[in-house]
């Protein structure tokens, strides 16, 4: 009687010193009751509570899980082990461990910590549906819980119900105006619609509210890229680099922007530095083979883009780079296949349809030529480029009234273009 005594105050004192924030003294108490009862489970559990607090996290799991061979059943420690496993980024480990503890008792699933286990877990290792019905849940225990707002978010963002995600995460930045991470997703959801405008508010509160967050400046800057608004770009782009870490991709970006904006010495110095990166997969090959032909290197820009497809041959951006590569008199037929493998792998490519085109008329193919360019004027009918080409194309078909009704859109677009044109069109005549 008098060890169950001394094992409950023990467990009392331990207790209170958790309670206190305490955890290493609460230890101390806990291991009093092990050396007096070594399968006491309420004391490894806690002992496994008390080491989690501490971050000490394998040396949790060991406690967690010697308490598991004494209680398997005991389901608040299996789901407490989720717990731990997740912190560690052992997302399979922390869902396989969080289902079971449900399927022992159902009821912990009125715990909103153990639900965020299973809506977290189930989102790294991508059950998206899974995620999203669980984030949901947490909405119905909590409707003012702006986590699970951002969550289910995520979980709609990634199962491309993009209406519902901005309407969950602007519940969740309602609830929690200083929430970056929902504001940068809700940034991307905006970036996906092209609702750009939009977007750039929300990557801008995102990289006001963390500014060490590298990726909400970069988000901010291809936006801006995708406004037009290229001297705004510029900063954000360069903030994103000053905090690092650095990537081609990034100096890339930058050196188009600057070359968007005339500054062509600094475009080229950023196209060098990204050609510094040693490329480890094909993405990072297109980068730099992307690099080299803004350098004007043509050759190295094709082997880069061959290397790519060695690595992943239905890479649609690696066969387009070969094709842009090969964009030369003599190779204008090898270029105008590797476009054709590009769209084929992705259609919707306004630039290589408009380099098919080109390349088409460069040999001799007008109908051809005529038929992808309208084509890629569906898609985009601002482009000067296009409607030069076009041009030509009804010129080589003997189609002068059509070439004049392009010359006509261009000289509300492109004087230089419309001039050109217009000489084409008098030289045919």
């Amino acid at each position: 009687m008098l060890k169950d005594l001394r094992i409950k105050w023990w467990l009392f004192c331990g207790k209170r010193e958790r309670a206190r924030k305490n955890p290493t003294r609460a230890i101390k108490y806990f291991e009093k009751v092990l050396a007096v009862d070594p399968l006491r489970v309420i004391a490894l559990a806690q002992i496994g509570s008390c080491l989690y607090n501490l971050q000490k996290y394998n040396d949790s799991i060991d406690a967690f899980e010697r308490a598991l061979q004494t209680a398997p059943h005991y389901s608040e420690v299996r789901a407490c082990l989720a717990q731990v496993h997740m912190s560690l980024g052992h997302h399979q480990e922390a869902y396989d461990s969080i289902q079971r503890a449900f399927r022992m008792q159902p009821n912990l699933k009125d715990n909103l910590q153990y639900l965020h286990i299973l809506a977290y877990s189930s989102s790294e290792t991508e059950r998206w549906a899974e995620a999203a019905e669980t984030y949901q849940e947490m909405t119905n225990l909590d409707a003012r819980h702006a986590n699970s707002w951002h969550g289910l978010g995520w979980a709609y963002a990634n199962l491309n119900r993009d209406l519902d995600a901005v309407a969950a995460y602007q519940r969740a930045i309602e609830l929690a105006p200083n929430n970056s991470p929902a504001h940068r997703g809700l940034g991307n959801v905006y970036f996906n619609l092209k609702r750009f405008r939009e977007a750039a508010e929300h990557f801008k509160a995102s990289a006001r509210l963390t500014p060490e967050d590298a990726g909400a400046h970069y988000s901010l800057g291809q936006t801006y890229r995708e406004l037009g608004e290229f001297n705004s770009a510029v900063e954000p782009i360069l903030q994103a680099l000053k905090i690092g870490p650095k990537f081609a991709e990034v100096y890339l970006t930058l050196g188009m922007t600057y070359k968007n904006i005339g500054q062509h010495e600094q475009a080229r110095n950023a196209f060098e530095e990204a050609l510094r990166f040693e490329p480890r997969n094909a993405d990072d090959y297109c980068i730099l083979a992307a690099s080299c032909l803004q350098l004007d290197r043509p050759l190295e820009a094709g082997q880069a883009a061959e290397q790519a497809l060695r690595l992943n041959p239905n890479s649609a951006d690696a066969h387009f780079l070969l094709g842009c590569a090969l964009h030369e008199p003599e190779t204008f037929d090898r270029a105008a296949a590797a476009y054709e493998r590009s769209l084929k792998l992705n259609p919707g490519q306004f630039e290589a349809l408009g380099n098919l085109g080109d390349a088409y008329l460069r040999l001799g193919r007008a109908e051809d030529a005529k038929r992808v360019l309208l084509q890629a004027e569906t898609m985009n009918s601002s482009d000067p480029r296009l409607h030069h080409l076009l041009g030509e194309v009804y010129l080589k078909l003997d189609d002068r009234s059509a070439a004049l009704r392009e010359y006509e859109i261009l000289r509300h677009q492109d004087r230089s273009l419309a001039e050109d044109l217009e000489k084409l069109i008098h030289t045919k005549t």
